[in-house]
């Protein structure tokens, strides 16, 4: 199913609130101040007013009573009915948990427990600017991403080619990422295309060397074994168009207890497939390669 921001997976706007903005108003409390200027968008959008009265604070149309109020640093709130919500919640169908996690500058998702992001200096932002750097030059170029997560990377190659095709498995991710503010383009810019689908399944419907550039950055193997398989590897041979680049995020995998070099596995498994300059690119943890 493919999707856009006016369907209903659009982006949803909502007040939202880390331990930084809570933090702020409970000193605010302390100093008895009637109002403050805080962020209610994870510092994305303009800042908003909080009115304080007592322990009722009242932002916009919510109001809430902070001396119910328990929080930690890690977790995003939302609020809701007069209640701070913890935008987290766990699925049976996957028997997963699902977290908005407060990061600098922008919040990451984690996956019973496993964080979606390197957390590395500069946050997923810099993370995503380093990896399509090793794809320029971008411009008039079609890019496949093949597994969107909060869309950080598709939204950046966005801002610099013509078309962004990207596939979400999970409806939990999109799901997530419809409350993140930094996931906004995701759902509304013009050539960002987003299909909720099995990319395993989805890519052979795609046309024989369609693509310019594809990041490849999907979960760790032990959660999605198929997207490292050579039979997947074909694939995105076959819609690659000569000359183009695959990124393909590798981790490491099995290398401190198991000795194991999985990145140099996968780069065999791309040449068999017919990749050539298979290149690992350890200060990403991944590879790159050209068909």
């Amino acid at each position: 199913m493919q999707i856009t921001g006016k369907t209903s997976f659009a982006f949803q706007a909502m007040i939202l609130l880390t331990h930084i903005e809570l933090d702020q108003i409970a000193d605010a409390i302390k100093q008895k101040q009637r109002e403050i200027e805080i962020s209610a968008s994870l510092g994305r959008w303009n800042p908003k007013q909080a009115q304080i009265d007592g322990n009722l604070v009242k932002i916009e149309d919510e109001s809430f009573d902070f001396s119910r109020v328990k929080y930690d640093r890690k977790s995003v709130y939302r609020l809701e009915d007069a209640t701070l919500k913890k935008i987290q919640f766990f699925s049976e169908k996957t028997n997963k948990l699902y977290k908005l996690v407060s990061t600098t500058p922008m919040p990451t998702l984690s996956i019973s427990g496993i964080y979606m992001h390197r957390l590395i200096e500069g946050g997923p932002k810099a993370d995503n600017q380093r990896r399509l750097h090793l794809l320029h030059p971008l411009k008039n170029c079609r890019v496949l991403d093949t597994c969107l997560g909060l869309g950080y990377t598709t939204i950046e190659a966005a801002r610099h080619c013509k078309m962004v095709c990207a596939f979400e498995v999970d409806p939990n991710v999109i799901e997530i990422a419809r409350m993140n503010p930094y996931s906004w383009e995701a759902f509304h810019q013009d050539n960002i295309h987003l299909t909720i689908g099995d990319v395993y399944e989805e890519i052979e419907n795609l046309e024989d060397a369609s693509f310019d550039r594809v990041i490849h950055d999907p979960p760790r193997f032990s959660l999605a074994g198929d997207l490292y398989s050579r039979r997947f590897y074909e694939q995105l041979y076959r819609i690659l168009r000569p000359r183009g680049i695959l990124f393909h995020y590798t981790g490491r995998p099995g290398s401190q207890k198991h000795g194991r070099d999985f990145p140099a596995e996968v780069m065999k498994r791309l040449k068999e497939v017919g990749f050539r300059k298979v290149t690992r690119v350890p200060e990403v943890l991944g590879v790159t390669t050209r068909r």
